[in-house]
């Protein structure tokens, strides 16, 4: 139950990365409902350590996941993680279950090519890739994935798309709220709000 060195059981660890990294709460606010003592810090550190032992339990079972995933889907993105680094994510868009993730300096076609090449070494070429219109991205699927049928993002190209087409209103709009002081109005109401379950808005972004 509580590993060498450590002062929470390991129940408490992977609790708090349940509501850190599924559910998407601050260590702070994990920490003072815990209601056991422990501090923002420690917790972070704590379900730092539960990424590090899922990663392990990830890779001792990376044959298995191979044999039992069959024909897949390659989708890829980055988010930033702090101010120099991005976490790119890879998984297969059938199952939706993770594959892979690494620490980036950038989306550039010489840190995503890498990448890409350990995805192929462990689990072969995709039967399709899925991903955003960002150009170095494309660049190193048709490097390591060439003739691979591709396909885009629904959400990132309208995205894109809204941005070309409505970002002079979206501004105007913004400025029009601020003259009118909406914005701390619009604060109460949403705290007002019932939480957000973070698994509901997932079924909803990915149809």
């Amino acid at each position: 139950m509580v590993n060498r060195g450590c002062v929470y059981a390991n129940d408490v660890m992977v609790r708090a990365a349940e509501r850190r990294f599924l559910e998407g709460r601050s260590c702070r606010e994990i920490a003072s409902e815990m209601e056991n003592g422990i501090s923002e810090a420690h917790l972070c550190r704590l379900t730092n350590l539960a990424l590090t032992v899922f990663r392990r339990i990830h890779e001792k079972h990376r044959e298995a996941i191979t044999d039992h995933l069959g024909p897949w889907i390659l989708q890829i993105d980055g988010t930033v993680d702090g101010e120099y680094e991005m976490v790119v994510a890879v998984r297969d868009a059938i199952s939706g279950f993770l594959l892979y993730g690494r620490m980036c300096h950038s989306e550039s076609v010489d840190e995503l090519v890498p990448l890409l090449e350990e995805i192929r070494i462990r689990y072969g070429t995709p039967a399709a890739t899925l991903s955003d219109l960002r150009a170095t991205l494309l660049a190193a699927l048709d490097k390591v994935f060439p003739g691979v049928p591709r396909f885009l993002c629904g959400f990132h190209f309208l995205r894109d798309e809204g941005k070309d087409l409505l970002e002079d209103r979206h501004t105007s709009l913004s400025k029009i709220l601020r003259t009118l002081g909406t914005r701390a109005a619009l604060k109460s109401a949403l705290v007002g709000l019932p939480p957000i379950d973070p698994l509901l808005v997932g079924e909803l972004e990915y149809g």
